[in-house]
């Protein structure tokens, strides 16, 4: 079993709809504020990198969502979405692909992902984050993103809801070479920062902490 530290990044392009009767799932305890850091964007994919710069990735948000279902009793409320794409050099993990539905998942339900008419599968799950099997299947689920534009994933939550989340995929291999970059040093998030014209996509980051824990 390989446990892995993870920083993940919340995007919050768009606007949150205040609702008091609305109770989202918390992000877990052990997840903590850490200083993500915008570094750029590339078509649909966001770069970030830890305050510390151990740690870059490339970050996608849904462009909608389909909900369905559900308990009558119970009002689906989420976080925002995302899907991730995370180094951590020192680890030797690269292009680590994970999921963060916003929402607690029906755990005995695995995530579907469709990429142009390939089926791949989220098996491990824990609370609102999941993961691939293995990196084999990270490179595999990569390899087919970058030849296509948009992407779903569809999974459930505790309370039965079915969600289908649209994500455009456009800019991947550039996104994945800027994390790379960023992690190295190469490029900086201040040098990127000032080049680039999307640099007002993303007005907010916030980080936090998780372990994936993975065979």
């Amino acid at each position: 079993m390989r446990i892995f530290g993870i920083v993940v990044s919340l995007l919050v392009f768009w606007p949150v709809v205040s609702d008091a009767a609305c109770r989202k799932e918390p992000v877990p305890e052990e997840s903590s504020p850490d200083g993500a850091i915008y570094a750029g964007s590339f078509g649909d994919w966001s770069i970030f990198t830890n305050k510390d710069g151990d740690q870059c990735w490339a970050a996608t948000k849904p462009m909608s969502e389909d909900i369905s279902g559900g308990h009558v009793t119970s009002e689906f409320c989420r976080n925002d979405a995302y899907l991730m794409i995370n180094n951590v050099p020192q680890d030797n993990i690269f292009d680590q692909v994970s999921y963060f539905s916003g929402f607690a998942f029906n755990e005995n339900i695995v995530l579907e992902m469709n990429l142009g008419g390939t089926s791949f599968t989220m098996p491990i799950m824990d609370g609102q984050f999941a993961w691939t099997k293995s990196s084999s299947d990270d490179i595999k689920f990569i390899d087919k993103l970058a030849m296509i534009d948009e992407f779903t994933i569809k999974s459930v939550s505790k309370t039965g809801f079915v969600v289908l989340d649209l994500f455009g995929a456009s800019g991947l291999r550039d996104a994945l070479q800027a994390a790379k970059l960023a992690c190295s040093h190469v490029i900086t998030p201040m040098h990127v920062q000032e080049n680039d014209a999307n640099k007002n996509n993303i007005t907010l980051a916030s980080t936090y902490l998780n372990q994936s824990k993975r065979d």
